[in-house]
């Protein structure tokens, strides 16, 4: 044999192994990750002392307003504006049983929302819970306007328990933050009955250790986080198998097909490694966390890599899921962050009444009224407060103090150059 001719041989040989790879790359999918950390069980909880019978039987009794401007209005009375004594009895009047409900299942032991799946199943519970965190507010704030003023901060922190109750759910991320968002409504009215109240730190006291309880753990995300993985890797084997519908909204058509383009195992090992980081950064400060790197544009250079890897579809998965639940770190920073402000309002309102001016520094607040200044949970220091300005706030994300300058007044400053602001209004 002649060296041209197995010089030929040779670059033939290699020509065919690297196609032969090169198919296997495109595809051939690879083994199934090592997942067991990233799946939870659900529990077989009886139906009377699972906590969701009766937030589910509240939605379903709650009578609310369809039209927008209803809506609004409603939504305007939650928050004490416009205050209509009228508008607020007949709506409570209508529905008389639905915060009663939501007392039943707050004494429950245990919270467990329907298991998810894939991301097209239907969560129509959680649309009604946000107005009936709103109903709770509205009836908050007509006990604090006849005169009882405890009572009314209770009926408060009962919407700051049920948010934190649904948060606890095992759901995945978007009941969640449906349960931050509850939290949100009943935090606002509390703050808003303290600042107006005349109570005096005997009675407000007690509240700045109860507020504690409902500060964010990182337990109960890194079980949504978890949920999360358990729907993608189910819809990623679904399409794979042509078993995930796509309905044409023309002609109501199906399409089953699955895709040669997606590799599930690859998919769900790149996605099971980002939620690891996620869950690992649910109990770190923003500044510490280490959050997955996610390719957000979907430019050119990003769809040749794509087509290259074998794995288009999969990838576009990633880049479509990824970056909403990276964006949820940012909120359970804030939610610790409102309820640590909202319990230096408590013991600043507490200062106010004893020494009758607010103090220079939060640290004269400690340990008459708080253990120690909370911390902000995005840059892990303590809560900052500006006597002149009359706010407590938090640095934001861009980890800078801009001295308690708010989103709506930052003319002048950079576009992430401002602070996450709780006034002081009394």
């Amino acid at each position: 044999m002649s060296r041209q001719t197995l010089k030929r041989l040779v670059v033939t040989g290699v020509v065919v192994v690297v196609i032969v790879l090169l198919g296997i790359w495109l595809f051939v999918d690879g083994p199934a990750p090592d997942d067991a950390d990233l799946r939870i069980t659900f529990d077989d909880i009886p139906v009377d002392e699972n906590a969701f019978t009766y937030f589910n039987r509240a939605a379903g009794e709650l009578l609310w307003s369809t039209s927008e401007s209803g809506k609004r209005r409603l939504a305007d009375l939650a928050k004490g504006k416009d205050w209509d004594d009228a508008l607020a009895a007949d709506v409570l009047a209508q529905n008389e049983g639905v915060l009663e409900l939501i007392e039943q299942g707050l004494a429950c032991p245990r919270c467990q929302l329907p298991e998810v799946r894939r991301y097209d199943d239907k969560l129509s519970y959680l649309p009604p819970w946000r107005n009936v965190a709103q109903l709770g507010a509205i009836r908050a704030e007509q006990i604090l306007r006849q005169g009882q003023e405890r009572e009314a901060l209770d009926q408060a922190m009962l919407i700051i328990r049920f948010g934190h109750t649904v948060e606890h759910g095992r759901g995945c991320v978007i009941p969640y933050l449906v349960g931050m968002n509850i939290k949100q409504i009943g935090r606002r009215e509390f703050a808003s009955i303290v600042s107006r109240c005349t109570l005096g730190p005997d009675d407000l006291t007690p509240y700045i250790e109860q507020l504690g309880c409902y500060r964010f753990s990182g337990d109960e995300l890194a079980e949504a986080f978890r949920v999360e993985y358990m729907i993608a890797a189910n819809t990623l084997d679904d399409i794979a198998a042509g078993r995930y519908s796509v309905e044409d909204p023309d002609d109501g058509s199906s399409d089953r097909r699955g895709s040669v383009f997606l590799k599930p195992n690859r998919t769900k090992k790149r996605m099971a490694e980002a939620i690891r980081l996620l869950i690992a950064s649910t109990h770190e400060t923003h500044a510490a966390a280490t959050l997955p790197k996610i390719d957000r544009d979907r430019d050119v250079g990003w769809t040749i890599r794509a087509i290259l890897s074998g794995n288009f579809v999969g990838r576009d998965l990633y880049r479509l899921i990824m970056p909403a639940l990276e964006r949820v770190h940012i909120s359970k920073c804030r939610e610790n962050c409102s309820i640590a402000a909202t319990q230096v309002l408590v013991a600043l309102k507490c200062y106010q009444v004893e020494h009758g001016e607010l103090p220079e520094t939060l640290d004269e607040l400690v340990p008459e009224y708080l253990e120690a200044v909370p911390l902000d949970d995005f840059d892990g220091t303590p809560m900052k407060y500006s006597k002149e300005k009359r706010v407590v706030y938090a640095v934001g994300t861009n980890l800078t103090d801009n001295g308690g300058i708010a989103k709506d007044d930052k003319d002048g400053v950079d576009t992430d150059g401002y602070d996450f602001v709780y006034k002081i209004e009394f």
